[in-house]
């Protein structure tokens, strides 16, 4: 007759941020118990280092109780639940604020080519200030639209306001020549 006994010991760890996995630790011990009905011989061989066997038997009596038992430790790490996604936009975010500086210095720079010594200084049109109005609320307002491509966005905008200013400089000159 076998009797199966088990215990078990249950660990698990949920952490409060659901990105980061859980952990889950279980304990396992199983007794098994087995009653020898009739008298058995147990034989054991043992090869010893020579090559040669040693054979030995052991008789076990009538009602001899026989107890195994097993510990097991299993630990498993479980995936995380879900996506973090607020937490990475706002740590994308906070990437692009030195482009939001450039953008509010931009801003500021628009703002002061309206001044006629500064115009002049410019190229004399009004396309450069308007340029960089654009490009400096673009990237002042952009991070909620370009999470991710802070890099593309700045050298865009600056590149584009750089060739918004070499046409605007170009049509002053043709314009200068013209009026010849």
């Amino acid at each position: 007759m076998g009797n199966l006994a088990a215990e078990a010991d249950l660990a698990l760890n949920a952490p409060d941020n659901p990105s980061t996995p859980s952990s889950q630790v279980t304990k396992d011990v199983k007794e098994e118990k087995f009653v020898f009905v009739q008298p058995t011989e147990r034989v054991t061989e043992t090869k010893l280092a020579d090559g040669s066997v040693t054979r030995l038997t052991e008789v076990i009596p009538a009602g001899t109780v026989k107890v195994t038992s097993s510990t097991r430790d299993v630990a498993q790490q479980i995936g995380a639940a879900q996506k973090d996604t607020s937490r990475e936009i706002s740590a994308k975010l906070a990437s692009f604020k030195p482009v939001q500086y450039v953008g509010i210095v931009l801003l500021i720079a628009a703002a002061a080519m309206f001044h006629p010594v500064v115009r002049a200084a410019v190229s004399g049109g009004k396309e450069v200030q308007m340029a960089a109005a654009a490009v400096g609320l673009t990237l002042v307002f952009g991070p909620t639209m370009f999470v991710g491509n802070e890099r593309v966005v700045l050298f865009a905008g600056i590149g584009g306001l750089f060739v918004i200013y070499a046409l605007s400089r170009l049509g002053y000159y043709k314009g200068k020549v013209d009026s010849r």
